[in-house]
């Protein structure tokens, strides 16, 4: 059997998540066709327009949560209506915004001193069903396994916003805390997919893979770049206080293996909660999360997740480039003191 290259595998998975919809993908989705973010608003295109009271078309818009006064929206909001519409739950993020409540909306200072409305994990929100259309008697196994975490991410939240805020910092993309249920099962589909290119035998159930997912909880703590090292030891040492475990720190601005190049900077944390959820803590400043943001895309780019299938040399070429952007990242005071990798250890 022929093994599929990684433009054909991410379309199929895209395939069969909008299938599990309902949503039928006869072509490669294109961005005139579907709303746009403007101003905060999301207005169809020539694809997605609804009708008024006389059966005419008419654009349908969506708007953002309302923020209180002196107040701006966060940009994951946008991001996350432009993506749910995206992937088919159009109906869905109109029903959320429309339903929500004050309560709904937190606020946060950013590092620029500016308040900042977010809505915790609106992506779950609107997408919070585990869709499997190949075996549609899995979904409710693995449903519950994803409702578990959706009960605990709320109280890590909390938790997480009131930590940021003890150390002068705040969250970012908290739209995105929780994994949405068809990128969930997605993701259940995608580890599948590599531990059998590695293993033919490999024959874990779903729930099992579920249940070994530690990524659908994710958080991103922002600080001022100069005071990184600093705020990460002062987070790590609050969430210990909360009751939580940290199993791993990752110092990104050191490469992965020694003798590698950093296309990526930051710092990760891998954290257990009180009650056994684990989830991945991320610790940026506006310059390491602009070229974070900068170089996700190329590495889109390099998995083809563009349509383009690129030779070996040309993803060296894109390779280059995310080093390149890195490089321009100063080195905040200590971050080589800061959880040196083994390799880095045995030199000092």
């Amino acid at each position: 059997m022929r093994r599929l290259n990684a433009i054909e595998r991410y379309k199929r998975r895209r395939a069969r998540r909008l299938d599990a919809r309902g949503i039928r993908l006869d072509a490669d989705w294109n961005e005139n066709d579907h709303p746009r973010a403007e101003n905060g608003q999301f207005t169809s295109g020539g694809g997605g327009s609804g009708s008024n009271d006389n059966g005419e078309n008419k654009p349908i818009r969506y708007k953002a949560p309302k923020v209180k006064e002196g107040s701006s929206r966060s940009s994951t909001i946008a991001e996350c209506a432009k993506g749910a519409i995206k992937d088919g739950f159009r109906m869905e993020y109109n029903n959320v915004v429309k339903n929500m409540k004050k309560d709904d909306i937190v606020y946060q200072k950013n590092s620029k001193g500016q308040t900042i409305g977010s809505v915790p994990g609106l992506a779950a929100k609107v997408d919070n069903k585990v869709q499997f259309k190949d075996r549609p008697a899995k979904s409710k196994e693995v449903q519950a396994i994803y409702d578990g975490i959706r009960d605990s991410e709320k109280k890590i939240t909390s938790d997480m916003i009131g930590m940021s805020d003890d150390i002068g910092c705040c969250m970012s993309g908290l739209e995105f805390s929780m994994k949405s249920g068809s990128h969930f099962a997605e993701k259940i589909d995608r580890v599948r997919e590599k531990r059998l290119a590695r293993d033919p035998n490999y024959n874990a159930s779903d729930e099992e893979i579920a249940k070994g997912i530690t990524d659908c909880v994710r958080y991103t703590m922002m600080t001022d770049h100069n005071n990184m090292v600093d705020n990460a030891k002062k987070a790590i040492s609050e969430l210990e206080k909360r009751g939580y475990k940290v199993s791993k720190v990752e110092n990104r601005f050191y490469p992965k293996e020694e003798g590698r190049e950093v296309d990526y900077k930051g710092i990760h944390l891998d954290v257990t909660s009180p009650n056994g959820q684990t989830f991945e803590f991320q610790i940026h400043s506006d310059d390491t999360m602009k070229v974070k943001n900068m170089n996700h895309k190329i590495y889109e780019m390099t998995e083809g997740k563009d349509g383009v299938e690129r030779t070996e040399e040309e993803k060296a070429k894109l390779f280059r480039k995310m080093v390149k952007n890195a490089s321009k990242i100063s080195d905040p005071p200590g971050i080589f003191d800061f959880y040196p990798p083994d390799f880095a250890k045995k030199k000092k």
